[in-house]
């Protein structure tokens, strides 16, 4: 059985959100491996933008308010939000995501913890942005990764070659893993696929 259905039977799109053991992995790559990082906001008029979290600033001070200006640009961090950092302490994601915020785990989407925050389009990450401004196009990515998704995992055994070592190239707009010592080839990943009879 495969969401209710024969294996050998076609799935129709809402069929997809019946599996949740899939949808719980794309969440958590979607919020561990965002791929695209920074949001872009330009301020229309001066205001004062109030903070979840106080935040410290440069002269050691602390404040739970951001004054900006119209003409300014805020740069909008989805990595941020969606997981902890390893070189800081950003423990308000902690208190979003838990202890295990930098690391992947999709039960973290099954096993009916609390997710301390509801912004996100699709479980709470922000990938797709949210509110009026969000992502038009957020329910056909979140559908085509369900679709390729599913077909690879009832395809194909996958595992990752032991020699080859990824990393994510820094400095880009959009994440992209390369092969280490290999960067000029471009965005790759090396997996061996095997057919499942």
């Amino acid at each position: 059985m495969y969401a209710g259905k024969a294996v050998n039977k076609p799935l129709e799109p809402a069929d997809y959100d019946k599996l949740p053991f899939l949808n719980a992995v794309i969440k958590e790559t979607l919020r561990l491996y965002t791929s695209i990082h920074t949001l872009t906001r330009h301020v229309n008029a001066d205001e004062v933008i109030p903070l979840a979290y106080p935040v410290t600033l440069e002269d050691g001070s602390k404040t739970t308010t951001l004054p900006v200006q119209k003409g300014e640009r805020l740069l909008l961090s989805f990595r941020t939000y969606n997981r902890q950092h390893q070189r800081a302490d950003y423990s308000r994601l902690r208190a979003v995501w838990g202890d295990d915020a930098a690391e992947w785990n999709p039960n973290r989407f099954l096993d009916g913890r609390p997710i301390n925050s509801s912004i996100g389009l699709f479980g709470n990450v922000m990938n797709f942005s949210s509110g009026v401004r969000s992502c038009l196009g957020w329910k056909f990515a979140v559908v085509e990764m369900q679709v390729v998704t599913a077909l690879l995992v009832k395809t194909f055994e996958t595992s990752a070659i032991p020699s080859a070592k990824v990393k994510m190239l820094p400095n880009q707009f959009f994440l992209m893993p390369v092969l280490e010592g290999k960067e000029d080839e471009g965005p790759q990943v090396h997996l061996q696929f095997k057919v499942i009879d």
